[in-house]
């Protein structure tokens, strides 16, 4: 969707056009924190709100339209994930690399050695 509205939002010259595109009404949607439902709303009343929260010309600026796009894949990212699956982060403390004892360490490594 961010692409989507990344080449087709510049060409966009009205609040209502940016309405009657669901790709492009779904990233605003998303930006501004509406629900699904708001949708469902008088759609002058929709259009005013909009209005009051996104300049359409300034998605003709490259830096404007990023920012917005940016705002969009943080807030998408936060209602529904990122789609991938994070593997837990397990890591040593240097306090707990210092405190193994040097026999210890020769014995893993001979064993390293052995198994191969």
């Amino acid at each position: 969707m961010a692409l989507y509205f990344q080449r087709k939002a510049p060409e966009v010259s009205s609040i209502f056009g940016l309405m009657g595109d669901p790709a492009l009404y779904k990233v605003v949607q998303t930006v501004l924190g509406l629900p699904a439902s708001y949708s469902n709303t008088n759609i002058d009343t929709q259009a005013a709100f909009i209005r009051s929260r996104i300049e359409v010309t300034d998605f003709g600026s490259p830096a404007k339209l990023d920012a917005f796009i940016t705002r969009f894949t943080a807030r998408w990212q936060a209602a529904n994930g990122s789609g991938m699956q994070s593997a837990p982060v397990v890591g040593l403390s240097r306090s707990m690399l210092t405190s193994f004892d040097n026999s210890l360490l020769l014995s893993m490594q001979l064993l390293r050695g052995v198994n191969r």
